[in-house]
């Protein structure tokens, strides 16, 4: 077959065989890299949601801190 590769005389039959057995060997690799990309698209998720709640922290500290400033100020 890679003779008539070679020569472009490749027949219809070496085309199917070709692509029935890179078909069978394309399917592990496809469920694998499903799966992968699911792990990758929860791993992020997981780091959004650190993320939002960290800023969530920062923005209540600060009003703590801007609403405490003010009471100072009117005390004053």
């Amino acid at each position: 077959m890679s003779y008539r590769y070679y020569r472009n005389e490749l027949t219809y039959k070496d085309i199917e065989y070709v692509k029935k057995n890179f078909d069978i060997k394309s399917e592990p690799l496809e469920r694998g890299l499903k799966a992968d990309i699911k792990e990758l698209d929860n791993k992020i998720d997981t780091k959004f949601n650190e993320l939002d709640n960290k800023i969530n922290n920062v923005e209540n500290n600060l009003n703590v801190k801007i609403d405490t400033n003010t009471m100072e100020l009117k005390t004053t």
